[in-house]
């Protein structure tokens, strides 16, 4: 184990040099730590892969472009399943599919047909 050294300044703007001595249980934290961070890291993984996986996730899928659409006007309210691509300053996104761009309305009426 070792010892640290590092400069500060106190409350009245006075440097002052702060030891901190590394112990064991600091080290046996940061192991811990570290071992939180790999299971996390193996349950994302295992979420993403069920995630692309599902069988009922693709069959609601299938369901929806079989049956359904992306997007509805009802009572003068847009009514859409997903997300729209947005700019920061809340303008419609641009994006390109199949060498063409695409955004807002015709964003929408493209992956209809896709």
């Amino acid at each position: 184990m070792g010892t640290i050294q590092t400069e500060t300044r106190d409350p009245k703007g006075e440097m002052t040099r702060v030891e901190q001595t590394e112990t064991r249980e600091k080290t046996r934290w940061l192991g811990r730590y570290r071992a939180a961070l790999e299971q996390e890291q193996a349950l994302v993984e295992e979420y993403v892969s069920a995630f692309r996986e599902s069988q009922a996730l693709r069959r609601h899928i299938d369901f929806i472009y079989k049956n359904g659409s992306t997007y509805l006007c009802c009572n003068g309210n847009l009514l859409y399943h997903g997300c729209i691509p947005m700019t920061g300053d809340g303008q419609f996104a641009r994006v390109r599919h199949g060498g063409k761009w695409y955004s807002g309305k015709s964003l929408l009426d493209y992956a209809d047909i896709v």
